[in-house]
Order: C-alpha cells, then sequence, then structure tokens
C-alpha cells in the first residue's frame, strides 16, 4: 500500500509541535525536510534514544505510546499504545529533585495510568508521578500523597473513606 502523506514531514511536525508545547529546543530545531534516511541522526541529536534491542525490534510488546518507530529509507510512523510488557521488565522507580518517576531500563518515564505493584498510579505527561487531588476528564481521583503508597490512588469504602484501591 503506498503513503497517501508524507510520513517523515509528518512526525517532524509533530515532534516541533511537542518542542513547542514543552519548550524543549531541541525537539522545535528538528528540521520539517527530515526524511527516513537522516531522521535517526536528527532525533538522537533532539534528544531520543535509538533503541536497537531485539525485542523491542521485533514486537509491539514492549513499545511505549509515542515511540517513533523507523524502517530507514521507506517508512516512518508514531506509535499510539503502550505495550503489555513495558511494565514488567526493567522498570523501577527513580526520584529527581523530590519527584517521583517510574522509568524503564532505557530511561523512558511512564504517563497516563499505570497498575506498580498492585496499586494505580497516574504519570503526568513529563513522567511526573501525581499526588493530592487531580481532575482527569471532568473526574476527580484522590491519589496518596504522602507514605509508602505515596500517589496510590485511594477509592472509599463504605462509610466514605478514603484508602489505597488495591488491584
Amino acid at each position: 500500500m503506498a503513503c497517501e502523506a508524507d510520513c517523515s514531514a509528518g512526525v517532524a511536525a509533530i515532534v516541533k509541535a511537542v518542542g513547542y508545547l514543552l519548550g524543549d529546543k531541541g525537539l522545535q530545531e528538528v528540521p520539517s525536510d527530515m526524511y527516513t534516511g537522516n531522521e535517526i541522526t536528527y532525533l538522537t541529536n533532539a534528544g531520543f534514544l535509538n533503541l536497537t534491542d531485539k525485542k523491542v525490534l521485533e514486537s509491539d510488546k514492549y513499545l511505549m505510546r509515542g515511540d517513533i518507530l523507523l524502517c530507514k529509507g521507506h517508512h516512518t510512523a508514531i506509535n499510539l499504545t503502550t505495550g503489555p510488557g513495558i511494565a514488567v521488565d526493567g522498570w523501577h522507580w527513580v526520584k529527581d529533585k523530590g519527584i517521583w518517576y517510574w522509568q524503564d531500563q532505557y530511561g523512558r518515564n511512564a504517563h497516563g495510568w499505570l497498575v506498580v505493584n498492585h496499586h494505580w498510579y497516574y504519570f503526568a505527561d513529563d513522567g511526573a508521578m501525581q499526588t493530592g487531588p487531580i481532575w482527569l476528564n471532568d473526574e476527580l481521583f484522590y491519589l496518596m500523597e504522602t507514605g509508602d503508597l505515596e500517589g496510590a490512588c485511594c477509592k472509599t469504602d463504605e462509610r466514605g473513606a478514603l484508602h489505597p484501591w488495591r488491584v
């Protein structure tokens, strides 16, 4: 099937837009005329990791939402989902400047909702674990603010008391 649009230009536009949203100069400077032959160079210069592990290349199981896939000289795309194996192998907690992150062996941060050690956690787009009350899609969630289960999502019991939600 032929490509109906310039896939490299689409990836470049999205990377640049994210750069402006995050204030990241490296992402902003990715050239619009990037193509699959020079994409690895431009994206690694902008801070992307070039993952070459066999398990990443042969299956979507270990891909994260936002990973850029490249078949050099042919096609490129942005992965839209997080694979089922992503929260299993090599993940660990990292605390940086008082903020907790859940990272894989490549230093990539989790984002969105994720079950870690039988508890739901929410990670912002930058990967920072969220705490306290947060509104998402017009719904209020309370995430533990301190203690061993800091960041764990709570639910109410029959009396209305909040407790960490074990799943």
